[in-house]
């Protein structure tokens, strides 16, 4: 097992941690349109639909970063809660 130095592990973590803050981006746009497709009430099929597509895009995105190891998966999964974080901060502020 080799010790990885600062620089190193900065630079293996920032991709992941920009893909996490991407992908926190997109889930949570596609949750708000899928709020707004529910309280329109034109159906219950699009936004159902929207709401698997989200959730299972998100699973693979994960999925997928997985085999890259614990600090890949660990800093996308940091980078998603943060933006979560902001999200959430932000939606409170709105009247």
């Amino acid at each position: 097992m080799t010790t990885l130095g600062l620089p190193e592990l900065l630079g293996r973590a920032v991709p992941f941690l920009t893909v996490g803050v991407v992908l926190g981006l997109v889930h949570f746009a596609l949750l708000g349109l899928n709020v707004r497709l529910y309280l329109e009430n034109t159906g219950v099929a699009g936004p159902v639909l929207l709401h698997l597509v989200r959730l299972a895009g998100t699973a693979a995105a994960f999925a997928a970063i997985a085999p890259r190891g614990a600090t890949a998966l660990l800093c996308a999964l940091a980078g998603f809660s943060a933006t979560r974080f902001v999200v959430a901060h932000q939606a409170r502020r709105r009247p």
